[in-house]
């Protein structure tokens, strides 16, 4: 999922913030320096564009004019950095993405985001409110109004602690909801495929032979056949083919497996069809 690939992002931006910037007081030269401040600011700057990916995996309405705003106010914030060897352009660009990820939360829809944050609230908010409580210090900080402190870099650490424990979490349950469902599909197309005639009709001069290969779990194929030799009816065969495939279709094969059986074949065609149509239209399928 999107929400793996932004957390590993933002991990290796974290890690390029914290090895960069534990480099710098060893520097042999003040270009040297120069080039590991850079990388420890632009580390950072990629890990806050990342962890507002996290947060967007995490929202139910994406908004892409909020993903471009927030990639513009990072390749500007980079571009800076690396021209004037600044802090102040991640300083800047750390309250922005801040912004960003509380702007993107406002305005979702309340019923579909309880749900998303009812299996993590307990992780997910500590985890984001320690971040940005340290993060703010940090900028504090940075810009001189408060004591230098380090409280950025343990509250990151603690947020991707809490992601990673989420993601895991959210990982197994969707593993077990993957296998539950397949099991479930497998049910429906066996039920399925027993609804299927155990063998052809035998009617005298022809010869007749059934198979079907599901593209998925539950197809839109159907074959059967009637015999009523006292009506003067040896064989009365019907082939379908539901538009599409997979649990929809299924349901209109049989639906029509239970219309046919019990319409009593005519040998008139075109009532028997009218007979199937009539109810299977009042199904309200697509």
């Amino acid at each position: 999922e999107s929400s793996h690939l932004f957390f590993a992002l933002t991990a290796l931006g974290f890690a390029g913030l914290t090895g960069f910037g534990g480099m710098i007081d060893g520097a042999m030269t003040v270009e040297s320096w120069r080039q590991l401040l850079r990388l420890t600011l632009l580390s950072g700057i990629a890990m806050m564009l990342s962890l507002f990916g996290v947060t967007w995996s995490f929202q139910v309405e994406k908004r892409a004019w909020l993903t471009v705003v927030m990639v513009a106010g990072a390749v500007s914030a980079g571009v800076w950095t690396w021209i004037s060897t600044d802090q102040l352009p991640f300083l800047l660009f750390v309250l922005y993405a801040t912004a960003g990820m509380t702007l993107g939360y406002i305005g979702q829809p309340r019923d579909s985001m309880n749900e998303v944050w009812g299996r993590g609230r307990t992780l997910l908010l500590p985890g984001f409110a320690v971040a940005g409580i340290g993060g703010l210090i940090q900028v504090g900080a940075g810009f001189g109004w408060l004591p230098p402190v380090r409280t950025g870099s343990y509250g990151m650490l603690f947020l991707m602690l809490c992601v990673s424990l989420f993601l895991a979490r959210h990982w197994t349950r969707t593993e077990a909801d993957n296998v539950r469902k397949t099991a479930e599909l497998e049910e429906a197309r066996d039920l399925q495929l027993s609804l299927l005639p155990e063998s052809p009709p035998q009617v005298e001069g022809l010869e007749f032979h059934f198979e079907m290969r599901t593209a998925t779990e539950v197809g839109g194929d159907y074959y059967d056949h009637v015999e009523d030799p006292e009506q003067g009816l040896p064989a009365v065969v019907a082939l379908g083919d539901a538009t599409g495939h997979g649990s929809q279709a299924g349901m209109v094969v049989m639906a029509t497996k239970g219309l046919f059986q019990t319409a009593l074949a005519d040998p008139d065609a075109g009532a028997t069809l009218d007979r199937l149509s009539r109810p299977l239209h009042g199904m309200r399928l697509e």
